[in-house]
């Protein structure tokens, strides 16, 4: 499984023209990768690897639309997730979302066979060690889905340290929503604090089936240390030089 950001840009070969979407993560703006590419690359890969593309703005994902339209027609078993934070979390959180109406109402038309990744963007890590998805997030998330009729599965993105302290709100959303619903739990850099009993205590009462992990490989051996009843299978995130973890 491959993870990759998707910003609008330049490719470098092309640093004035068009901006499309492309490879990177904020703040870059220049790539020497472009989306299409990208998927050209996987489709003519040896190995067949599943794709998750993580999308930073509306405008990232509006200008993918045409570009997974084709790579779908041209690869139909492309085993895709389209992920975006379209919720504001915690703690206070002031990064814009993607416009979540948009995303949900595109996905759900054009995409119906993809896997939906919903997150909530999130100001945590170095002097904020404590922060959760507080019932207000979960409430503004599901509503989004409500209204977008959305009714496949969501894997649900969660950043690690915070749903480490979010026991209950986790729990219950998993436990209200459709069979079939996950977890991806994610780690964005050394500077987040994860309470690895509390992250581990929330894994095993979800369930090793609703849960994904994109998290460094210690952590995730740290994580497991203690859970005999877990097994795991690590598949290298290429591009962003972390492990995703289906629990299996």
């Amino acid at each position: 499984m491959i993870e990759a950001d998707v910003v609008l840009g330049h490719v470098e070969s092309d640093s004035g023209g068009i901006l499309l979407p492309i490879m990177a993560h904020p703040p870059n703006k220049v790539s020497d990768l472009s989306l299409a590419d990208f998927l050209s690359t996987i489709r003519n890969s040896s190995t067949l690897k599943g794709v998750k593309l993580d999308f930073k703005s509306r405008e990232a994902f509006s200008a993918s639309e045409n570009v997974l339209v084709d790579a779908l027609l041209k690869q139909p078993d492309l085993y895709l997730w389209l992920n975006a934070d379209i919720i504001s979390g915690p703690v206070n959180a002031t990064t814009k979302p993607v416009d979540a109406d948009y995303f949900l109402s595109a996905c759900a038309a054009k995409f119906p066979e993809a896997v939906l990744s919903a997150g909530w963007t999130t100001n945590y890590g170095g002097l904020i060690m404590e922060g959760s998805y507080t019932p207000d997030h979960i409430s503004n998330m599901t509503e989004a889905l409500n209204r977008n009729l959305v009714v496949q599965p969501v894997t649900f993105a969660v950043r690690a340290g915070l749903a480490a302290q979010s026991y209950d709100t986790l729990s219950n959303l998993i436990d209200s929503s459709v069979p079939g619903t996950t977890l991806t739990i994610w780690y964005s850099s050394d500077n987040d604090y994860v309470n690895i009993p509390d992250l581990r205590k929330l894994v095993n009462n979800i369930g090793k089936d609703k849960i994904y992990l994109d998290l460094p490989e210690d952590m995730t051996k740290d994580l497991l240390s203690e859970s005999s009843s877990i097994s795991s299978t690590t598949v290298p995130l290429v591009l962003s030089l972390l492990s995703l973890i289906v629990l299996m």
